[in-house]
């Protein structure tokens, strides 16, 4: 067996204390040599376990806050003040957005530096926005060697016409409004341990000199004894297999999405004369209070997340 991730003397100095807190003595479980391999070929306090980096991230979906905001994605203005757009025209809008999904997690020294591992997220997430259930999807490549927040792009392209008939004497502008969410959502990216470590003593310890515990009670008691204190991993028992162990990091996805789009026509004459209150339409829709100005509303489009 062999540990691959881990960097090996850290893990190595939270076993020590581990088993020192467990047996209450500050006698070296190593007795001074035994860390890969132990007495009569055992394997020591290091050789006889594993680990393996988990292929997904563990998100707390109970946990994610969703914060919905509205935001101006277009705008295009017919003006027929002058009468002369007769029988109406077909107009076309296109618009641009760019979702964002970044991940932020503290950093840890028990993870060794230049793992290529990347684990790939992509999936349906639900969570209660301000008035209702959510459902966000978003594409994310998480790094075991990013030390700090890494955001991926996703950017889009829409196209849209709309037939307009603007009547003589009116100018209307044509208005894409974009519903945005602003996501969190806590996670953990783990490694799983497993295994058995041996402790092997100079001279016996309440009774005995050489100890065994498996994977998942080692971690167990990693964190029980504070013996990564400082560190960012934080130990566990795996609640599904109990001999094996967990270290998990844990960090939080930040997503900015934009999940669908409704198209308004509004009224701007009064605009064009000098008349300020026909410009607080636009003000007025992208906080979400409607506009009382709104001569016709079109959900043109929605798109899935």
């Amino acid at each position: 067996m062999t540990v691959q991730y881990f960097e090996v003397n850290r893990l190595g100095s939270y076993l020590m204390d581990a088993w020192q807190n467990e047996l209450g003595t500050i006698s070296d479980p190593t007795g001074g040599r035994w860390f890969t391999s132990g007495p009569g070929n055992g394997p020591g306090l290091l050789g006889g376990l594993a680990d393996e980096l988990r292929t997904d991230l563990v998100f707390e979906q109970g946990r994610m806050t969703v914060n919905k905001t509205k935001e101006v994605a277009a705008t295009t203005t017919l003006d027929n003040r002058s009468g002369n757009l007769k029988g109406g025209a077909t107009t076309r809008l296109d618009w641009t957005i760019t979702n964002t999904a970044t991940a932020t997690h503290a950093a840890t020294n028990s993870i060794r530096t230049g793992i290529s591992e990347r684990v790939r997220v992509a999936g349906k997430f639900f969570g209660v926005g301000a008035s209702s259930e959510t459902a966000i999807t978003f594409d994310y490549t998480y790094s075991w060697t990013d030390t700090q927040g890494n955001t991926s792009t996703d950017t889009k392209t829409f196209s849209t016409t709309v037939p307009l008939t603007v009547p003589d004497g009116k100018v209307q502008k044509l208005v894409v409004l974009a519903d945005h969410d602003a996501v969190e959502l806590p996670y953990s990216a783990q490694v799983y341990l497993t295994g058995a470590s041996q402790a092997n003593f100079a001279s016996q310890v309440n009774g005995k000199s050489q100890w065994s515990a498996d994977a998942g009670t080692i971690c167990e008691w990693i964190n029980k004894y504070g013996s990564a204190q400082g560190d960012a991993m934080v130990f566990s028992r795996d609640p599904t297999d109990h001999t094996r162990g967990i270290a998990s990091i844990h960090g939080t996805m930040k997503a900015k999405l934009s999940v669908n789009f409704t198209i308004y026509k509004i009224d701007v004459t009064d605009s064009y004369a000098g008349d300020p209150d026909s410009t607080n339409l636009l003000n007025q829709l992208a906080n979400g209070s409607g506009a009382s100005g709104a001569v016709q509303v079109k959900p043109v489009i929605r798109q899935e997340n």
